[in-house]
């Protein structure tokens, strides 16, 4: 029996160790489980705090991701907070209405204590992340139609917190579109408005938060901005810059006289003695003139054939006229130099052509009257000082190198045509009923103007067209911007009295460079009747309002866009948070798979304005945008961020944590 009890005893004993050890293991795990719950919500408040951080950052969304400084202060608050940078990851994710929203994760590996006892491994992942939205507050229109239905259907996703969607009738609903708004109103009541909210999608506020029965007003229609561009428009029906060039080239009775021949030699002839042909070869020639400026060439001194130039020349000239009655041929190979004696003023009259073999040919600062072409051949070098310059033919430029010193220039029914590179000056350019023409790899660049183009064409088949500062006046004629071809325009405003603008180029730049100047504004284009076409690869515009007077406006298969308005209280160019202004057309725009940067009002108060395709439209941090048409649609897989034009651009923002 004693031995019997001494076996229950050790085995009462092994039992307690086994017990002890059991009790010892679930505690372990208990303080492990309590350790890394303590760890999961330390990990969870840290994500919360640098999304909230890098919400509240200007601009913490940019083309749906995060900006570099909202990135920087997210991993930043993590750093102070315990964490490693690397730990960190903020990225922009879809909200539960389909919206972009700013979400941050968290997730380090936490070192185990005593639940190193089950298994084998030194760590586990702990993680915390947030979601954050961010609104713009205040009160304002994003979307109002103004006598029809607004219709938001198939797959379009409006995202409009902080402003109202107003429909002067129904609001459509219909598809999967994802809606939010801070307020809904609608014309009808609500048994007609249930009707007409067929969708599948989300749609925030719901229906029973909709304002039933309420008008729609223009908010626009008395605004100053919109009767200064009504006023503008009105005072473009006629074109206030005469039918006729300001200055023709000058025309001239040319005496003859004899041919004269020089080579080799060094002289100086007189002014007074009328010439016939010059044949001029590895020459120095000075003539004297008459010794006083003669700019309408009263008394010119005549050479009543061509001046034919070879070798290598240098010709220069006292103050005087000269005229010159035939053509002035510059032979292959030849380098040659016309110049003024300092302090001269030297005025040059062509009857008929210049005319540049592959050869060199330059011209000083001097008056320049030509009544034929300027011709500058392939491989040709052909520079003039400043003018001015009257030209009656046409310029061409074969793959050579054409340049202008400043002007006035005044083209009167000539063509321009370029196919190596070309350059004019500052100066008033007129282009009078003739044609500008940019071919092939061609480079025309322009200095500050103004710019006047009177009845001709202007045409950049696939080279690169650069104008300066305008203002830029188009009458009747064409602006063709062909597929290919890369286009600037520099700050100014640009003005369009009939005619058809076709933008399809490649690039094209409106307020001199990408960066443009937001708030001042940068230009503004005006188009009175005619036709349009937007189609361009890239089109930019910064600080830019568009208005329209008849014809409708369609920006189809365009690339990405960055077209904003001028944010600034009394811009120099264009209106304020104005975009699109058009009167008796509609607005569309349809567009792939692109990103979109818009900024401003588009309004189409008489017609409808229609968004639809598969771009996605984002608003800078300053900017807005908003639509106001008589009817608006919005459809297909269209992607709007929309904001009211009447919020201030430092207007307050509302961040909250969504999950």
């Amino acid at each position: 029996m004693r031995d019997i009890r001494k076996d229950d005893a050790g085995s009462v004993a092994i039992m307690s160790v086994f017990s002890i050890m059991v009790l010892l293991m679930i505690s372990a795990l208990a303080l492990e489980t309590s350790s890394l719950y303590v760890e999961k919500l330390r990990t969870q408040r840290a994500a919360d705090i640098a999304n909230l951080a890098a919400a509240n950052t200007p601009s913490p969304i940019v083309r749906t991701a995060p900006s570099a400084i909202a990135l920087a202060t997210a991993r930043q608050m993590a750093v102070v907070n315990g964490f490693q940078p690397g730990e960190v990851e903020t990225t922009v994710t879809a909200g539960a209405s389909g919206v972009p929203e700013l979400s941050t994760r968290i997730l380090h590996q936490s070192p185990l204590d005593f639940g190193q006892i089950l298994t084998d491994k030194r760590t586990v992942p702990v993680g915390g992340s947030s979601s954050a939205r961010v609104v713009a507050e205040g009160t304002g229109d994003c979307i109002r139609s103004l006598f029809g239905a607004t219709s938001i259907y198939d797959r379009a996703v409006v995202d409009g917190p902080g402003c109202t969607i107003a429909a002067a009738t129904y609001l459509n609903l219909c598809g999967t579109p994802l809606v939010a708004a801070r307020k809904v109103e609608v014309g009808t009541s609500r048994d007609v408005q249930t009707i007409f909210v067929c969708s599948q999608g989300l749609i925030d506020p719901p229906l029973s938060s909709f304002s039933f029965n309420t008008p729609s007003v223009d908010p626009l229609a008395a605004d100053p901005r919109i009767l200064a561009i009504k006023s503008r428009l009105q005072g473009m029906t006629n074109w206030a810059y005469g039918t006729t060039i300001p200055k023709a080239p000058l025309t001239l009775e040319i005496a003859f006289g004899g041919d004269e021949t020089y080579s080799g030699a060094t002289v100086s002839l007189p002014g007074t003695r009328r010439y016939g042909r010059l044949s001029i070869s590895n020459s120095t020639i000075a003539i004297t003139a008459r010794g006083a400026p003669d700019p309408t060439c009263q008394y010119p001194t005549t050479i009543s054939g061509d001046v034919v130039l070879s070798g290598t020349n240098q010709l220069t000239f006292g103050s005087g006229c000269y005229a010159i009655g035939g053509s002035l041929l510059n032979g292959s190979g030849a380098v040659t130099r016309f110049d003024p004696l300092p302090g001269a003023s030297v005025m040059l009259v062509v009857i008929g052509k210049i005319d540049n073999a592959p050869a060199t040919l330059s011209f000083g600062n001097m008056g320049f009257s030509i009544l034929g072409d300027v011709s500058n051949a392939e491989h040709g070098k052909l520079t003039f000082g400043n003018g001015p310059f009257r030209i009656g033919g046409g310029i061409t430029n074969h793959n050579g190198t054409l340049r202008f010193g400043d002007g006035p220039y005044y083209v009167a029914g000539g063509t321009i045509s370029n196919a190596g590179s070309l350059t004019f000056g500052n100066g008033a350019f007129y282009l009078w009923g003739g044609s500008l023409t940019n071919t092939l790899a061609g480079s025309t660049t322009f200095g500050n103007g103004p710019f006047y183009l009177y009845g001709g064409t202007v045409t950049n088949s696939s080279g690169r067209l650069t104008f300066g500062d305008g203002p830029f006046e188009f009458s009747g004629g064409s602006l063709t911007l062909s597929p290919g071809s890369e286009t600037v325009f520099g700050v100014g405003d640009l003005n369009f009295y009939g005619g058809s603008a076709t933008f399809e180029g490649s690039s094209i730049v409106v307020g001199r460079d990408r960066t443009g100047d937001a708030q001042r504004g940068s230009s503004s284009a005006f188009f009175y009747g005619g036709s349009y076409s937007f189609k361009s690869d890239a089109l930019t515009a910064v600080g830019t309002t568009f208005a329209f007077y008849g014809g409708s406006v369609s920006l189809h298969g365009i690339g990405a866009m960055t077209m904003t308005a001028p944010t600034g209280n009394a811009p120099s160019f264009g209106y304020r948070n104005i975009l699109f202004y058009i009167y008796g057309g509609a607005f569309s725009l349809y567009q792939g798979n692109v990103r979109d940067l818009l900024s401003g009002v588009i309004y189409a108060p008489g017609t409808n304005i229609s968004v639809y395709g598969g771009q996605s439209v984002e608003i800078p941090e300053a900017g807005c945008l908003q639509l106001i048409g008589g009817f608006v649609d919005i459809y297909q897989n269209a992607s709007l961020k929309t904001r009211s034009c009447s919020l201030s651009a430092t207007a307050a923002r509302t961040v909250s944590l969504t999950r």
